[in-house]
């Protein structure tokens, strides 16, 4: 008997998403902040703002028990024998927790922020991706964890910033990396890394999309043709069958962007996209040239990527849902894709989209359906969308098939969906927790985050869309003043570094509503909208990372602080918040920039979290600290640096992973 979820679903679907269906044995699945226990009788989810794991159980809607983990927990999943592991994202390791016993039972040290798991069907090996080792923030680490034991059996080294994380026939993984916008292929076997990462960029931009906001001629540097990149690659889920893992992602346009009014009379397009129905947020549904269009990227076993071109929606790929997902409706964006699972048929993928407050349920194979979406034949993918409550960050299926739980970040509370006369939507709504900010900092982050307030956007943008985790993406825009890539929010005392933004533009958070108006399409906020955001961000802590805040310094990083010095990087990065509030030229404009607007070089960005914010320069063009001191070294235009030996950079370098 089929599941009232896979029953609604197949209500929605063409016939033959009922031919293909197979019936696995149910097996809960979940992904993110939410478990369920293996008798759907208790649901678990992380709270990273009270430190906690929240039990409620199933039945009377009530929680049994709250349990204290590590700092910031953010993952939670349920071993075989019901024991339940949870990542402590800031507190770099893993709490255990026994069914039953409802306190701590040991926690086990990973690497720095570890950010996903999964565990082998016979429940005996833990696998944790950490952002980064203890020892450099330039690569992450996969731990593995003997669950009889809870030791370590060995760690990997598996490239930048990775985030998610799916086991493929107990003998490999393939891992999300967050920033490359790309996958890596691990052997868990012989614990070595099978592909570092894939063509997906090619294929994605196999066929050339003309630049729309220059009628496909260069203006001023840039391209005719633009090509999108992936942004945020985090959430993998595998099939039941095994043959296709899904990621949630962004895509993204190089393409040029427009900013002012003044620009748009000229001619120019935005080019957004929030996920709505085609032109319901500018731009094209296929994502080409949209600041941010949602997609669920498909790829098989050898991770090989299974991805449609973005110039043409049209795809015979119909064994994989399309890249892009669009609601169907102008009015819903989907944005923010932060957990995925797969039923257990395979039939159908739920994505939990963290900034429009919404469940989507997308089917793994489909159906050609014609629709007016710029002229071209669409396929079906997006069956339903569930509205849940505020940022919601993880879901589970139950094993019966019948319910799903969904956990809201931001208003503390479960979501629970189910069929109701063949439509699946939240059939209640729990509140569990509390807020541990001030009022002003819950109601600016509420802000910062939405994608559904028409006062902060009618694009299907958040502020959170670039700013992402109130961090940084790690992607380069093209606007019509130069590039510039996003920059972290994160732990910046932004209170105390203004002016705002690489070229100074806005000279406080007063100023933020020009950007609200300009870029994302906002109706315009209030000055208390305005401090309840500025509250928000000041409570941000910066990424964490290795050396970060070190109380003893190694005798490199103490060597490194004295080049800081002999190199005059303190002229600028100056006083407790690493920089003096002026402006520069390093010797870093490139040919797009608009050297009348910038004729006093760059805004000084703080250097507070440094480590963790590349790649580096307002262009993105370097990847690492050491190649950026080494570049233009010679000249002494960015510091004294011409004289420096290879040994100092290496110790400045060490330096800056401290601050």
């Amino acid at each position: 008997m089929k599941s009232r979820l896979l029953a609604a679903l197949l209500a929605f679907s063409a016939p033959t998403f009922i031919g293909c269906s197979k019936q696995a044995e149910h097996t809960a699945s979940s992904q993110g902040s939410v478990a369920v226990s293996k008798d759907d009788a208790l649901v678990f989810a992380a709270d990273s703002d009270t430190d906690s794991l929240i039990v409620l159980d199933a039945k009377t809607e009530t929680v049994v028990a709250t349990v204290k983990t590590g700092a910031s927990p953010e993952q939670v999943l349920v071993g075989a024998d019901d024991t339940i592991y949870v990542t402590n994202r800031m507190g770099r390791s893993i709490t255990v927790i026994r069914r039953g016993q409802w306190q701590e039972a040991a926690r086990l040290d990973v690497g720095v922020e570890p950010v996903s798991m999964a565990m082998t069907g016979d429940g005996k090996t833990l696998y944790v991706v950490s952002a980064t080792s203890r020892e450099s923030a330039e690569f992450g680490i996969l731990t593995s964890i003997d669950t009889n034991t809870l030791s370590t059996n060995w760690e990997l080294p598996i490239g930048h910033e990775p985030r998610g994380l799916a086991l493929l026939n107990g003998n490999r993984a393939m891992i999300s990396l967050y920033k490359d916008g790309d996958v890596t292929m691990v052997d868990l076997v012989k614990v070595a890394v099978l592909k570092d990462r894939t063509d997906l960029a090619s294929q994605l931009n196999r066929e050339p999309v003309k630049n729309k906001n220059n009628g496909g001629n260069n203006v001023g540097f840039f391209p005719a043709q633009a090509s999108s990149r992936v942004r945020a690659a985090q959430a993998l889920a595998a099939s039941p069958d095994g043959l296709r893992v899904y990621a949630a992602a962004n895509l993204s346009s190089d393409g040029l962007l427009v900013v002012s009014d003044d620009e748009v009379s000229q001619g120019f397009d935005g080019g957004f996209a929030g996920g709505g129905s085609s032109g319901g947020y500018g731009g094209d549904t296929c994502g080409a040239t949209a600041i941010s269009a949602p997609a669920l990227l498909s790829f098989d076993t050898e991770a090989t990527p299974l991805v449609d071109s973005l110039k043409d929606c049209a795809s015979n790929l119909a064994d994989n849902p399309p890249t892009v997902m669009t609601s169907g409706n102008a009015t819903i964006s989907l944005q923010g894709p932060k957990a995925v699972v797969v039923d257990s048929t395979g039939s159908f993928i739920f994505v939990v989209n963290h900034d429009s407050n919404n469940v989507a349920v997308v089917a793994s194979k489909r159906t050609p359906q014609q629709n007016n979406f710029n002229g071209l034949t669409a396929v079906s993918g997006v069956q339903s969308v569930v509205s849940v409550g505020a940022g919601p960050t993880g879901i589970a299926l139950t094993k019966s098939g019948e319910t799903a739980w969904v956990y809201n970040s931001l208003d503390h509370s479960f979501s629970r969906i189910e069929s109701v006369n063949g439509i699946l939507r939240e059939t209640k709504s729990i509140p569990v927790g509390q807020d541990t900010l001030s009022p002003d900092a819950v109601a600016g982050r509420k802000l910062f985050f939405s994608t559904t307030d028409s006062r902060m956007t009618t694009l299907g943008l958040s502020c959170g869309t670039c700013h992402m985790e109130g961090r940084e993406d790690g992607h380069v825009w093209n606007f019509t003043s130069g590039p510039r890539q996003t920059p972290t929010l994160s732990g910046r005392m932004l209170e105390k570094t203004q002016p705002l933004h690489w070229d100074g533009e806005f000279k406080d958070m007063g100023d933020l509503g020009h950007a609200i108006t300009g870029r994302m399409g906002g109706n315009g906020i209030t000055a208390k909208m305005t401090m309840q955001i500025s509250a928000y961000l000041a409570t941000l802590p910066a990424a964490d990372a290795p050396f970060r805040g070190a109380m003893t310094k190694t005798p490199a990083q103490q060597r490194g602080a004295q080049v800081f010095t002999k190199a005059q990087c303190n002229t600028c990065h100056s006083s407790d918040t690493l920089t003096d509030n002026k402006f520069a030229d390093v010797g870093t404009l490139v040919p797009a920039d608009n050297v009348k607007r910038l004729a006093n070089g760059f805004n000084t960005p703080s250097l507070l979290g440094i480590s963790r914010t590349g790649p580096y320069l307002h262009d993105g063009s370097v990847l690492t600290l050491k190649e950026r001191l080494l570049k233009g070294k010679e000249t002494d235009k960015h510091g004294l640096t011409s004289k420096l030996s290879d040994e100092e950079v290496n110790d400045l370098v060490a330096y800056l992973g401290t601050l």
